[in-house]
């Protein structure tokens, strides 16, 4: 009888002994997951920030009648465009997709901008109640 508690004991501690080590596998891996979450997100608002720079910039000069056409202005928005597809959601790329389709469309411009949004709030887990508050305003 004494030996069969022993043995109870022991299955019982190693059982603990696994649980406890699969928790802190599962606490480092959602904490690694967390922190790439972070850094795609990071990545993201910043390519959205560089082509919004962009854009605002050109539709400036456009406005104002500048040289819109300079290589430097095509070269940036070039750069600017590729990472956009490269970092946008699939609905931030059909949005610029359709941008360029209706070129000078304030309409595209803003679906793009709803669509980054969109992409930017959901990577911060926002509720998508809070997107349409976000929205509206």
């Amino acid at each position: 009888m004494v030996l069969d508690s022993v043995v109870v004991s022991a299955i019982i501690g190693f059982l603990g002994a696994v649980i406890s080590v699969g928790i802190g596998i599962y606490g480092y891996v959602i904490q690694k997951n967390a922190e790439r979450e972070r850094a795609e997100f990071v990545a993201k608002r910043e390519k959205y920030n560089e082509w919004l720079t962009s854009m605002t910039k050109g539709l400036h000069l456009v406005q104002t009648k500048g040289e819109s056409t300079s290589n430097e202005f095509k070269e940036k928005m070039d750069i600017a465009n590729n990472m956009l597809l490269l970092y946008g959601s699939d609905d931030v790329v059909r949005a610029l997709q359709e941008f360029f389709a209706n070129y000078g469309d304030k309409g595209a411009l803003r679906k793009i901008v709803l669509a980054m949004r969109k992409d930017l709030l959901i990577a911060t887990s926002v509720k998508e109640t809070d997107l349409q508050l976000l929205r509206a305003t």
